[in-house]
């Protein structure tokens, strides 16, 4: 009899340098296929294919052996197929799917108009020591010039989603002047 700690988190079994002694007859270790890590690497010895046995239940599993006494663990595939762990995945049930459109339906004061944080002011957190590099705008292709300035007062006077700045006397909400700077 060997003692495992069940980790639900772990995908393979190990089982330490103290428990592998005590097996009799010993199994013969073949070259682990795989990089077993926790938080860094694992020292194995091997790999080995073994029966597993609970109470009222068998099955078979690969084993890493490791070369120290941390503790044996046994993963959650192995313990689930021997019956000491249920985790019940289809616990919720839904009657029906919940889909944008019946959110929209159903709350439809959500989805009026474009959403946006009113009567609060955004702080911005700047690290005084990282130095600004300047970047070139883009510039917009003359033919979509109109098409963006008209975009923009959408922006500023109907919709209120944003507002002029003003820098070194350069409005920015004037492409024209944003293009000369």
């Amino acid at each position: 009899m060997i003692r495992f700690v069940i980790d639900s988190g772990a995908s393979v079994n190990i089982i330490d340098e103290a428990s592998f002694s005590k097996l009799h007859p010993q199994p013969t270790l073949k070259r682990a296929q795989s990089n077993v890590r926790a938080k860094s690497p694992l020292m194995l010895k091997g790999s080995f294919h073994a029966t597993v046995e609970s109470k009222n239940h068998i099955t078979e599993a690969e084993m890493y052996a490791e070369n120290r006494n941390s503790g044996s663990l046994l993963s959650y595939k192995t313990a689930s197929e021997l019956g000491l762990i249920k985790i019940k995945v289809d616990a919720v049930e839904v009657d029906e799917r919940i889909t944008v459109d019946k959110l929209a339906e159903d709350h439809p004061e959500l989805f009026a108009g474009v959403g946006k944080l009113k009567n609060h002011q955004v702080k911005l957190h700047i690290d005084p020591t990282v130095k600004p590099v300047a970047q070139p705008h883009r510039r917009i292709p003359h033919h979509l010039q109109k098409m963006v300035e008209k975009e923009i007062n959408k922006f500023i006077g109907t919709q209120d989603i944003i507002e002029p700045v003003e820098s070194n006397g350069v409005d920015f909400t004037n492409c024209d002047a944003y293009q000369a700077e």
